[in-house]
């Protein structure tokens, strides 16, 4: 089975390469850096909830069960999650993102400042503690 976390290690490749035009890293390492994470709450919550990994858990419910929990640690990944969507969202479906987001969007120093925020949920998670998402989905 894949790793989803591999995306977000694609995602710091795209984004600290100079091997390609700067805009087309920094907005593919967005979508990676979204994905990655996405991916890995959704396998995550569906392993702690004994569900199929694939389990069709779409981008705005995972985020909404996280922010409904009321706690602190869930509620931060979602904010993360939410963060990584809106970025993805502009960098993949908007070719002129409009002010501010065209100079993000860009931009692969704010491309590894996302990456960062995948990496450290990636880290926490682990220890988070699912349970209140569990049969909400």
């Amino acid at each position: 089975m894949f790793d989803p976390r591999e995306f977000v290690v694609l995602s710091r490749t795209l984004a600290v390469s100079t091997a390609y035009h700067a805009e087309a890293r920094s907005r593919s390492s967005l979508g990676r850096a979204y994905y990655g994470l996405f991916l890995a709450v959704r396998a995550a919550v569906c392993t702690a909830a004994k569900k199929s990994v694939d389990d069709n858990i779409g981008h705005g419910d995972l985020t909404n069960l996280l922010f409904k929990t009321r706690q602190d640690p869930l509620i931060a990944l979602g904010a993360v999650l939410n963060d990584l969507y809106e970025a993805r969202r502009r960098a993949d479906y908007k070719l002129d993102p409009g002010a501010p987001w065209a100079k993000r969007v860009a931009d692969p120093k704010y491309a590894e400042l996302r990456v960062k925020q995948a990496e450290d949920a990636l880290r926490k998670l682990p220890q988070l503690d699912l349970t209140p998402v569990i049969g909400k989905f």
